[in-house]
């Protein structure tokens, strides 16, 4: 099932802590609930920008609620905020050239800085990440933890492009989180 709410005035309040429309995207899985049978424990956030931006934070707000996260060109961009908990498994894609939710590096230029915050909140050592690189229309440095001590998963893919979603990206990693064959 899709459930595709917006927030106020069609934008998202997710740049501090304690944001309304946390609340608000808690209230409409709430009433979803109430009316179909989902498992909540299943639970994929997804979003495109701003988007991806507000999916970081109900993610970090709703910690154990979210199941993936599938963030795409879009972070917290204080990567030194502090979640409780998070995803089962967080999915993360940015081009290294994005000019309008720019990459966020790591202190010290690193490409993994967009997925600091997790890295820390799940205890995810760097001698624990796997480097690979893999291609649909464009290609992508991939970064994996998956020896976290919180025994959850993290995924980054970066690819040198802009703001944009390379063509079939989304259909791979969605085969990857549904246990199909990689292509």
């Amino acid at each position: 099932m899709l459930i595709a709410p917006n927030g106020l005035g069609k934008s998202w309040d997710f740049w501090r802590p304690g944001s309304r429309d946390t609340g608000f995207a808690k209230a409409v899985l709430d009433d979803v609930e109430k009316r179909f049978p989902i498992d909540r424990s299943s639970l994929m956030v997804s979003g495109y920008s701003w988007g991806s931006s507000m999916a970081w934070r109900f993610a970090c707000e709703a910690g154990d609620e979210v199941g993936v996260l599938l963030g795409i060109s879009g972070t917290l961009y204080d990567q030194t905020e502090e979640c409780v908990t998070g995803p089962v498994e967080v999915r993360h894609v940015h081009g290294l050239k994005d000019t309008v939710m720019d990459f966020p590096y790591g202190p010290t230029g690193e490409e993994t800085g967009p997925i600091r915050l997790w890295q820390r909140t799940n205890i995810c050592p760097d001698n624990t990440m796997v480097k690979s690189n893999w291609k649909t229309s464009q290609a992508f440095t991939r970064y994996q933890w998956e020896n976290c001590v919180s025994g959850k998963n993290i995924t980054l893919d970066v690819h040198g492009g802009g703001h944009w979603i390379a063509k079939g990206w989304l259909e791979q990693l969605l085969k990857e989180l549904l246990g199909d064959k990689p292509s």
